[in-house]
């Protein structure tokens, strides 16, 4: 990260200096102050020389002393937490550590955003699109649970019984907290969400704000919660807009985080409920309703993209506003596909919410820092569980891989790829992706989807409606021969050339399909932690 004002002004200050020391020894070369006496002249160069290193010695000492890391004791100053590990050889940079702003919506499909559908505004998803990294090929796991879980813990979720993960595992927050940050989560809290006795606190975040599983929209509870601010429920924001509550509080925690001048780097945790089960917003994000060819249900969601990118962007103004932007590493996911039942929309892809298909599993995945090269689309594969080890990168930390399942891609994401697989389960189902090939072994959709199953491969184009668009076709008898058993089905895809994932390839690639087997089987069947918890082998580049 760029070092503070402070250093840019020592930095500069250095370098007047040194093109003072060298006009003046060009002065001397030029005849201007030159001796007769040649000696004479070679000692003064000496001199001259010597001088302007005394300069800039005092100047550093004079300015480094007075400088507060970010972070850093105001006393003594000798915290060196902030100092980037360096190799040998190499200058040593006190720097910054960046601020992590970390947004994620529910049910937000592959085309409802602007960039990939005309008919959707998202105008401030659509600048982040434009100026950060956008990963193409980005996954999640099929449901929001199972994929905060990966966020927070760096482990495959998969393998725990119910979702439940060890108490012992090393969750983002607390690696966050370790190196200096203040940590605080806002939104929807969807791991065990019927445990209330396991509550964000209790994985490193200092504060939390939000509701326990999915809420109304509006009145705020549930059949057991309503909102928590850390452990204790609290009332009050009954009739109020839940997407705008979340933000609200998002920008009210920057703010007082930078005008409390607190030196510490600030990690923020967004998890809107947005879109996911989409209700009618405030009028302001409404459509005209003499819109032209859309539905009443696809309206909503409409509608409800509308609020959430409108709290993004409030979002994203407090960032700027509050001159934070060059230091905030600022990242915004989906956390599954969208659901079609819905009316969401996750074309050209196949599949939704609840299902293996790319169109469950693939997400819309931005990020935006100084550090990266923005501007560009990183086709290198990426699962949820990378985050732990990346931003504890991007943070300064050498990540442990050991105690994660992901990969490390703050380097990777400038100039390099990982060589490594990609595995999702679902209910009786398993999938890995590799390179441009992607296996199912096991029926796709869950069984206890509410949807009807669109399973059948190779459709023709006149039945593409039975697999991308809503349940108003779900009914008709067009697509009554697409509802069948997948329970033993083994699939290979080739992405590249079929993204939707039409055509099985398994029959004619019978050597790729026998060495995605069978790396599948040995990711499940080789690891067992010490609590008869069985993991993947952790993921590392090179694999």
């Amino acid at each position: 990260m760029s070092t503070v004002g402070s250093d840019d002004e020592a930095s500069d200050e250095q370098t007047r200096l040194l093109e003072s020391a060298e006009e003046a020894a060009a002065e001397v070369e030029s005849g201007d102050y030159a001796y007769d006496y040649a000696p004479m002249k070679e000692v003064y160069k000496i001199l001259i020389g010597i001088c302007s290193v005394v300069v800039i010695i005092i100047l550093s000492i004079a300015v480094y002393p007075s400088r507060t890391p970010q972070g850093g004791s105001t006393s003594g100053g000798n915290d060196v937490s902030n100092l980037e590990s360096v190799s040998e050889g190499q200058t040593k940079v006190i720097t910054k550590k960046p601020h992590i702003v970390f947004v994620t919506a529910s049910g937000l499909g592959w085309n409802d955003v602007g960039w990939r559908n005309w008919e959707v505004r998202s105008p401030n998803l659509n600048r982040l699109a434009k100026k950060g990294v956008v990963f193409n090929w980005s996954y999640v796991e099929d449901a929001d649970e199972p994929t905060q879980e990966a966020i927070l813990s760096g482990l495959y979720p998969h393998f725990s019984a119910a979702n439940c993960l060890p108490r012992n595992a090393t969750f983002l927050p607390n690696v966050l907290r370790g190196a200096g940050y203040k940590t605080h989560m806002i939104g929807a809290w969807n791991i065990e969400h019927k445990n209330v006795s396991f509550l964000p606190n209790d994985i490193g975040f200092d504060s939390y704000f939000g509701s326990i599983g999915k809420v109304d929209y509006y009145n705020h509870r549930n059949s057991y919660s309503n909102h928590w601010e850390n452990a204790k429920q609290v009332d009050g924001y009954n009739g109020t807009f839940l997407t705008d509550v979340f933000a609200d509080r998002a920008v009210q925690k920057i703010r007082d985080h930078v005008v409390g001048k607190d030196n510490s780097p600030l990690f923020l945790y967004l998890a809107f409920q947005a879109i996911a089960e989409p209700t009618s917003p405030p009028v302001m994000y409404r459509m005209p309703e003499n819109h032209p060819n859309v539905w009443k249900k696809r309206r909503r969601v409409y509608e409800m993209i509308y609020a959430l990118d409108s709290a993004v962007g409030r979002v994203l103004d407090e960032i700027r506003s509050s001159g934070i932007d060059e230091d905030t590493i600022f990242i915004f996911s989906t956390t599954s596909g969208a659901a079609v039942d819905e009316a969401g929309s996750n074309s050209p892809l196949r599949g939704g919410k609840f299902t293996q298909w790319e169109g469950g599993t693939r997400a819309t995945t931005i990020m935006r820092s100084e550090k990266l090269r923005n501007s560009t689309l990183y086709s290198g594969l990426f699962h949820a569980v990378d985050w732990l080890a990346t931003l504890s990168s991007a943070a300064g930390m050498t990540p442990n891989l050991n105690v994660t399942d992901g990969v490390d891609y703050w380097s990777l994401l400038v100039n390099d790829f990982a060589n490594r697989s990609v595995i999702t389960k679902g209910q009786n189902v398993k999938v890995i992706r590799r390179g441009r090939y992607k296996l199912i072994i096991g029926n796709p959709v869950r069984a206890d989807y509410k949807g009807r199953v669109l399973s059948k491969l190779n459709i023709t184009d006149m039945n593409l409606n039975c697999v991308f668009n809503a349940r108003k076709y779900f009914a008709s008898d067009k697509c009554k021969d697409f509802n069948f058993d997948l329970s033993n089905a083994t699939l290979l895809f080739d992405l590249y050339d079929d993204p939707g994932e039409l055509q099985d390839i398994s029959m004619s690639h019978p050597r790729i399909l026998q060495d995605l087997k069978l790396e599948l089987s040995k990711v499940f069947e080789d690891c067992v932690l010490s609590d008869g918890r069985s993991l993947p082998v952790a993921a590392t580049p090179g694999a």
